[in-house]
């Protein structure tokens, strides 16, 4: 009986020790872009929007601090001499489902692991489409 014991305590530590194998879940840190979509009011992409940007837009860089700043940065290839940076703050908001940022701009959280993340936000550009969604991977 000691054995049987013994061996679901160990069994019951090792796997709550266990880590998750996509890492922490955490919105902090710089990710890219590698996706943008405009989703029709059936849930379908049906443009993609990445595919006409220029170059210098699809590396740009989006970092999310601890301390809630956000920075949009240039990445390698400039657009724009001199207009590297952008700065705003954010939150998350409504049980971590959302990021919300000063500007008043919300984006809702589709997915985020330790390498991706995919969000919505309304397309208030757009007529006649539900949301874009846009896709990153971490840097």
């Amino acid at each position: 009986m000691k054995n049987i014991l013994l061996c679901l305590v160990t069994l019951l530590i090792v796997t709550s020790c266990a880590k998750d194998k996509n890492g922490p879940r955490t919105l902090v840190g710089t990710w890219v872009r590698t996706g943008e979509y405009l989703i029709s009011p059936s849930g379908e992409r049906v443009h993609d929007s990445f595919a006409i940007y220029e170059e210098c837009q699809k590396d740009n860089l989006f970092q999310f601090t601890e301390d809630q700043k956000y920075y949009l940065k240039e990445g390698s290839k400039v657009c724009e001499p001199g207009s590297q940076e952008q700065e705003d703050t954010y939150e998350l908001i409504e049980d971590d489902t959302k990021i919300k940022f000063g500007s008043g701009a919300i984006w809702t959280i589709k997915s985020l692991t330790s390498s991706g993340l995919t969000v919505t936000q309304p397309t208030a550009y757009w007529t006649g489409y539900k949301e874009a969604e846009i896709i990153f991977k971490r840097r």
